[in-house]
């Protein structure tokens, strides 16, 4: 099958990298900055000139954009991809919230084109080493043809529901434990910095302790070497945990609270930073 890609960033690259390095699918693009369309056409990728020619050309496109404005627009615009697709498959791999899969959805569906709702999570690191994990929710006989492909990059596959948007559920489940965790992290690291403990000491310990999470393990680290590298940056969160708090039925007080430090620091400082940065809060 003729493989699509829209999004081009520091996630979909190094997952457009691990496909053509598998040396087995003719993968075609759509992107508008230079230095991108220069490194995928090295690759082995192959360049189209607008959103209209993806849609036409490939029998499933993967479509990882920043938000949920930039995937309708790309999608169901009157020059997206849905125009000119007839047949085949759009697989969202961003994440964008309930409301707006949905609507995209709604669209797919009129047109009889098959929608998998597909948010991963794994960062950049994992994206290179192609051991992303991905959360699937759509028609289960089109999640079967896709799943080949996806595990060229992903090393976990769940498929939570059968409807478009049941993955973007579970994805901001994770986002909502993602920026509270790393809000415990950097008020920890503050605290145990204000208080004069071996640094180093508190993570080793910690690490193998209670207390310990998947955000602590790797951003404690990052903090005592004051790297903000981007894994995933504090815009990034903060729209993820605005997204999580539309979703939600119930009062987000975490939730709440770690999304507030995330806007802060993104008003205040760098919000294309990792999101670590929100450390500088706390200094402050």
């Amino acid at each position: 099958m003729k493989l699509g890609f829209l999004g081009l960033g520091m996630m979909g690259m190094p997952i457009v990298e691990n496909i053509l390095a598998k040396g087995e699918s003719e993968l075609y693009f759509f992107a508008r900055r230079a230095e991108v369309i220069q490194k995928t056409n090295a690759l082995g990728g192959k360049q189209v000139k607008s959103l209209k020619e993806l849609g036409k050309t490939c029998d499933i496109i993967f479509v990882l954009l920043g938000n949920g404005e930039q995937c309708v627009d790309c999608i169901l615009g009157d020059n997206g991809i849905l125009s000119e697709m007839e047949h085949g498959m759009i697989v969202i791999s961003s994440t964008i919230g309930v409301r707006f899969m949905e609507h995209i959805y709604k669209s797919c569906n009129e047109k009889g084109i098959h929608l998998i709702d597909a948010p991963i999570s794994g960062g950049t690191a994992k994206a290179s080493k192609g051991t992303l994990t991905m959360m699937l929710s759509g028609e289960e006989d089109a999640i079967a043809v896709l799943r080949p492909y996806l595990q060229v990059f992903c090393e976990n596959l769940y498929v939570v529901g059968n409807t478009p948007g049941d993955a973007q559920k579970v994805k901001l489940l994770n986002q909502l434990l993602v920026g509270i965790h790393m809000q415990a992290t950097a008020e920890a690291f503050t605290v145990a910095k204000n208080i004069g403990v071996d640094l180093k000491m508190v993570y080793d310990v910690i690490c193998k302790s209670a207390g310990a999470s998947k955000m602590f393990e790797t951003r404690f680290l990052s903090l005592m070497e004051e790297d903000y590298h981007v894994r995933g940056s504090v815009d990034i969160i903060k729209k993820d945990l605005s997204l999580c708090e539309e979703m939600a039925d119930t009062p987000l007080v975490l939730g709440k609270a770690a999304k507030e430090i995330f806007e802060n620091t993104s008003e205040k400082y760098d919000g294309n930073e990792d999101m670590c940065a929100i450390v500088k809060m706390y200094e402050s």
